[in-house]
């Protein structure tokens, strides 16, 4: 996955029928750390479930390098180095962010991690 950008394009997303992205875009350069903050009900979670393929987008895209991961299952969405945590899991939570991040990589090939 060296080099990729993980780059999500005018998203719109609703949820219950109702609009809770609209227009969202941002990029995520490789190897970059990005903190989603907002109070609840922004659309975090359903931007970074849409993100991991759990939730559809009405429009826009989500692409990591060339790769269109818009319509892809969260199993696709996996395999192309993008993963999702649910936050309840707490699989870790006796290490920092940092070492959490890092165990989710060991599947990857070193020159990826």
């Amino acid at each position: 996955m060296t080099g990729q950008t993980l780059r999500v394009v005018d998203l719109e997303v609703p949820r219950g029928g109702r609009p809770v992205l609209h227009g969202v875009s941002l990029d995520v350069p490789s190897g970059e750390i990005t903190t989603l903050l907002g109070p609840n009900g922004a659309g975090k979670s359903t931007l970074v479930l849409t993100i991991g393929g759990v939730l559809r987008a009405t429009s826009g895209s989500v692409m990591l390098g060339d790769r269109d991961l818009t319509k892809a299952k969260p199993e696709r969405v996996r395999a192309a180095g993008v993963a999702v945590v649910p936050e309840g899991r707490r699989l870790l939570p006796n290490l920092s962010v940092t070492d959490n991040l890092r165990v989710a990589t060991y599947s990857l090939p070193r020159d990826e991690a």
